[in-house]
């Protein structure tokens, strides 16, 4: 069955760049051979806000603890040294780089005045002057990166209304449809799909794996509707229809923060790589199954300057989403639970800052609408706690059904 997962805003800051993706879920090839002139799709490295980190290190730690993001111990202290040590470095090159744009001229002179003494040192100097910004290069690369792979594993802030402590602190705000009708092993829904010849798990095992399978029959057709039900009130609301790929470049996915945690141990990757002959590279990059229709939604947008008076772009993105679910299994798991690709309709939004918490709101509409329809009983949660975030999530809120 389709998943219907909505509202990713991602807000645009002018001065540093920065996004905030908002998040609401309800829980429902070929190779191609490069034009010869197609635009290059190397992507400049992101550009994290160290100074941020660096002047609230203590609202930093307290945050990512909140949240349970496995950050090594005094990772926040580290990039508040490392972000000191890029300036002073950075300051350092600098300072010899202008020597050394400037030693010419003493070159010169000392050369006109036939100072043979001074044309030697000037000389000594420039050799000199190569040799440490060399090693100042090298130094300041090697912290950048440092500094890099710290900083990007720092989640994002938290909105300050979400609440602290386990799922059970979530506040429901509103009820709707009718009364639940109390469960019972008769409705479980492999037992029901199995007796109507709508689902089909062991053909799935046998050809793909566990957690893998078919929709047959009024299932498959129930999936198309659903999507198109979505689709047809999404537009209603102003929304572009978009249909996006589900193979992405792999650095694409970690630039959208798409980093699912797992808690084996070791931990284990969430993604499906795709293998390929040869090692990845500029011409061959890594690619994955795409986990989330907001990363391609995402990658519409990158490298581009988007004027302001053009915000907000509203989309709806039909895709296929894939998870590895690496981790134990339980109970939740069985049947259409946790399954490793499912059918995704997401609501993306790119806006400005000041318009992020409006888009949100009007997303939540847009969610109780679709469900009021179906005539389903849910609740509305207004916040989800601090742990239940992943790292790029600013807030989250959920409908959850009730069946």
């Amino acid at each position: 069955m389709p998943r219907l997962k909505w509202s990713s805003i991602l807000s645009l800051h002018h001065s540093p760049p920065h996004s905030c993706l908002y998040d609401a879920s309800i829980r429902v090839r070929y190779y191609s051979a490069k034009a010869a002139n197609s635009p290059s799709t190397t992507l400049p490295k992101p550009r994290l806000d160290y100074r941020a980190i660096a002047e609230n290190a203590i609202y930093k730690s307290h945050n990512a603890f909140n949240r349970k993001a496995p950050l090594p111990v005094g990772a926040i202290q580290s990039i508040e040294r490392l972000y000191n040590r890029q300036k002073e470095l950075s300051n350092l090159l600098n300072a010899k780089r202008h020597a050394q744009s400037v030693i010419g001229d003493r070159i010169r002179q000392a050369r006109s005045s036939n100072d043979e003494v001074a044309r030697l040192a000037a000389l000594q100097d420039a050799k000199q002057l190569k040799v440490d910004i060399s090693q100042l290069a090298h130094d300041l690369a090697e912290v950048d990166n440092e500094l890099f792979l710290l900083a990007s594993a720092v989640p994002n802030d938290t909105h300050p209304l979400t609440p602290l402590g386990p799922e059970s602190a979530a506040v429901v705000l509103s009820t709707h449809g009718p009364e639940p009708v109390p469960p019972t092993p008769l409705r479980d829904h492999v037992t029901v799909c199995h007796e109507l010849g709508l689902l089909d798990l062991e053909a799935g095992a046998s050809v793909t794996g566990s957690s893998w399978y078919y929709l047959l029959r009024e299932a498959a057709l129930l999936e198309m509707a659903l999507t198109n039900y979505g689709l047809s009130i999404a537009l209603a609301h102003g929304f572009t229809p978009v249909t996006t790929p589900d193979v992405v470049r792999s650095d694409i996915a970690q630039r959208c923060g798409f980093q699912p945690r797992d808690n084996a141990d070791p931990p284990a990757t969430q993604m499906y790589h795709l293998s390929a002959t040869d090692m990845p590279s500029h011409s061959h990059p890594e690619l994955v199954l795409s986990g989330t229709a907001e990363i391609p939604l995402a990658g519409m947008f990158a490298n581009k300057i988007i004027p302001s008076g053009d915000l907000p772009h509203k989309l709806v993105g039909l895709g296929r989403a894939f998870r590895a679910e690496a981790g134990a299994r339980g109970a939740e798991t069985r049947g259409l639970y946790r399954v490793h690709q499912f059918t995704k309709l997401e609501l993306f939004a790119v806006s400005r800052a000041d318009q992020s918490e409006g888009l949100m709101e009007e997303m939540r509409r847009v969610q109780v609408e679709i469900f009021d329809g179906l005539g389903f009983p849910f609740r509305y949660f207004d916040l989800l706690p601090s742990p239940s975030l992943c790292d790029v999530i600013l807030i989250t809120i959920s409908l959850t059904e009730d069946f």
